[in-house]
């Protein structure tokens, strides 16, 4: 493999916050999942690009993406995973402070992402982000 998993991740993020969709998704296989840990509206596993999109676009909808301040943390690869630790800061789109901390683990088929799983405090996710 000519590219590391490091440097697949870094071009998945970049093209993310760019919005170039087409860019991010050409990183991971055609049946890639996502799958979100927790116990909220949003947890569930996704398959595929268009219901991979659907989760995003529902989560980024509610929060105020002119505050966000993501920091990266420690990182680790091993045979065919890559995991990272960051913390994201923003304001909710209902003006409320989001502060949470997230790791992230990427499973790769070669060079592409085949799965991701997302842990982070979802009591806080809920109660920031979902109530009212």
């Amino acid at each position: 493999m000519s590219t590391s998993y490091r440097e697949i991740v870094d071009k998945i993020r970049e093209a993310s916050a760019a919005g170039d969709f087409d860019e991010m998704f050409s990183h991971f296989t055609p049946d890639a999942t996502f799958r979100v840990i927790g116990n909220h509206k949003f947890s569930r596993t996704c398959s595929g690009r268009e219901e991979i999109l659907s989760l995003f676009a529902e989560v980024l909808s509610m929060l105020d993406h002119e505050t966000m301040d993501r920091h990266a943390g420690p990182w680790g690869v091993g045979e065919g995973v890559l995991y990272e630790e960051y913390s994201l800061k923003c304001k909710t789109t209902k003006g409320k402070d989001y502060i949470n901390e997230y790791v992230m683990v990427y499973r790769f088929e070669g060079d592409k992402v085949s799965g991701m799983v997302e842990f982070m405090d979802t009591d806080h996710f809920v109660k920031a982000v979902l109530e009212v």
